[in-house]
């Protein structure tokens, strides 16, 4: 999928819905160099939402 001002994105998902894989290829080196250090706080605030929107 393209991602606007980010560049392109693969999502595969596991045969039970367990595992997730994300591959990304950015137009900006500097992104993927902050993305690096920031994923599992990112990762983890996406959790959050997605728990509060269950409610």
């Amino acid at each position: 999928m393209a991602i606007p001002g980010v560049g392109a994105a693969t999502i595969a998902t596991g045969r039970r819905g367990r595992q997730f894989k994300l591959e990304l290829k950015a137009e900006d080196r500097d992104f993927v160099s902050w993305l690096e250090g920031k994923a599992p706080q990112l990762i983890a605030e996406l959790h959050e939402r997605w728990k509060r929107k269950e409610d």
